[in-house]
């Protein structure tokens, strides 16, 4: 392939979206790379309308706009697991190795981030204060250097208590 192809303008409808790419931008994906060379790949067609082309990829298009994120900026835009695993996916799928590696990283800080402290559900009282917006999703409390990731009510026998789960880093 010759050198002025990676600055040849890529139109891609990913699930619907559309983007427009430099080929180079999408060049580090192996999935990219035949699809050129080969004009196939697995879940790919070739559309021509009005003697343009664009290639539709019949993938989640919401995953792919954070994936072009990355290679423009080589950032991770969510932190959400469940989101960050899905992502993965279609990067497997892709064949973008380096953000791959880069979210099953993120997704592994995760894990030993939660192995490194002890949860306790704790029953609220008046040490505790904490702020509920109008959408009664409470946002991080603090309560004696313990910080307290979420929390619940729940009716009981004699009337409304708030539950909530304490997360401490563990004692060496």
């Amino acid at each position: 392939m010759d050198t002025k192809d990676n600055f040849k303008l890529v139109k891609l409808n990913v699930g619907g979206k559309r983007f427009i790419t430099y080929y180079d931008t999408l060049k580090p994906s192996t999935y990219f790379q035949a699809l050129v060379k080969n004009e196939k790949a697995n879940c790919a067609v070739f559309i021509t309308k009005n003697g343009d082309q664009e290639l539709f990829i019949d993938r989640d298009g919401e995953l792919f706009e954070d994936i072009m994120r990355y290679l423009r900026s080589f950032e991770v835009r969510s932190r959400d697991r469940e989101y960050l695993e899905k992502l993965m996916h279609e990067a497997e799928f892709f064949k973008f190795h380096e953000l791959t590696y880069k979210i099953q990283s993120i997704l592994n800080n995760y894990i030993d981030e939660y192995n490194n402290v002890d949860f306790e559900l704790v029953d609220a009282s008046s040490r505790f204060t904490f702020l509920q917006n109008g959408s009664k999703k409470i946002d991080t409390i603090k309560q004696d250097g313990s910080t307290i990731i979420a929390g619940f009510s729940y009716a009981a026998t004699d009337g409304k208590t708030s539950k909530f789960v304490r997360m401490t880093p563990k004692k060496k």
